[in-house]
């Protein structure tokens, strides 16, 4: 009986012993999988990886898709971002006023909704100087103007916009040589303008411009202007051939007279503070963009231009080409009129014209 007990005895502090044993085993593992253990504190605390977080830019613009606006884009632009970033931004190209007429799309642009954009003279208001771009008889060809605004006066006419609209322009590329189209009659004269409803977009000197030759001039946005030619709101617009084409409106159209009353151009803009939030390293691979951009989408516009010509004529347009002496004898008064609230803007058009001079132009 004494061994007996004395058995028991032994095997109940065994048990005990195991029990302990087991106990410590099972706190250190607790611990092991506890907050206060060194590893898995590093797994809480540590930062999320954001380094490799995809950044979506949006661009929109009122082009057509056809357009080689959004060719380019699609064909230069956004590879070249995406592979060149390893994929780190993403770009979305959103064309024919898809995120709103240019007013919006500006608007979504300075408050960072929209990352950038294609923008025509809607901010010449509040930046005169964006009036070069598309200012009457100026330049005189594409490439001129192409090569002047983006080499010569660049500072000049991008000055302020960072500060005081949040928005930096990083080149300027070719809308077209304007046109102007209507449904009425061909336009071989000046007299032939007088009284045609003629649109243009809400900006000064475009409105001066088409008094000065003797229209009936109707302003609206663009994302508008099928719809008015097709209504009878206005007989006619004036735009590039090639814009003609690509946004269908040849057919609500039946003549085009090739005045090249404007050669114009189109500013690609960027949100200042979404820029600034990119890596020294990003910031240059979308300037490096936008200028092979800006480049393949003045080659398209001018391997394009007369082809497009072609297929209006095919689609029963009828061309005319009236002496440009005419009309712009009839629109330089209105630099004085529309220049003189803003003569910043006067000095750089001189500024160009002396640089035209130098080219040899």
């Amino acid at each position: 009986m004494k061994n007996f007990k004395k058995i028991l005895s032994v095997f109940i502090v065994l048990c005990l012993t195991a029990l302990l044993f087991a106990g410590c085993a099972g706190s250190k593992n607790d611990n092991t999988a506890s907050p206060g253990n060194n590893q898995s504190t590093q797994k809480v605390d540590e930062k999320p990886d954001t380094s490799k977080k995809k950044i979506v830019l949006k661009i929109a613009n009122y082009f057509a898709e056809s357009h080689p606006q959004n060719i380019a884009l699609k064909e230069v632009f956004k590879p070249m971002v995406e592979k060149e970033t390893n994929g780190a931004i993403e770009v979305q190209i959103y064309p024919n006023n898809q995120l709103g007429a240019e007013k919006e799309f500006i608007d979504g642009t300075k408050a960072g909704s929209i990352e950038m954009n294609i923008m025509g003279l809607m901010l010449s208001s509040q930046f005169p100087n964006l009036k070069v771009m598309e200012f009457p008889y100026l330049f005189d060809n594409p490439d001129q103007g192409y090569e002047i605004l983006n080499d010569h006066i660049f500072d000049d006419v991008t000055k302020g916009l960072p500060e005081k609209a949040g928005l930096r322009i990083l080149g300027f590329n070719i809308n077209g040589v304007r046109a102007i189209s209507n449904s009425k009659r061909p336009i071989n004269s000046l007299e032939d303008c007088q009284g045609l409803k003629l649109r243009v977009p809400q900006v000064k000197h475009f409105v001066e411009m088409g008094k000065a030759l003797g229209f009936s001039v109707v302003t609206m946005p663009y994302s508008e202007i099928f719809t008015a030619l097709q209504q009878g709101v206005v007989d006619g617009q004036e735009n590039p051939p090639t814009t003609v084409l690509a946004s269908g409106w040849y057919e609500a159209q039946k003549y085009i007279a090739l005045t090249d009353h404007i050669v114009a151009y189109n500013a690609v803009t960027i949100n200042e503070k979404f820029y600034q939030s990119l890596s020294k390293e990003q910031q240059e691979i979308i300037k490096k963009a936008v200028k092979a951009f800006c480049d393949e989408e003045l080659k398209l516009y001018k391997e394009g231009a007369q082809k497009d010509i072609e297929t209006l004529k095919e689609k029963g347009i009828v061309f005319t080409t009236p002496d440009r002496e005419p009309f712009k004898q009839a629109v330089l008064p209105m630099y004085d009129t529309v220049l003189k609230e803003t003569p910043e803007a006067m000095e750089l058009i001189k500024k160009i014209w002396d640089i035209q001079k130098k080219m040899g132009n």
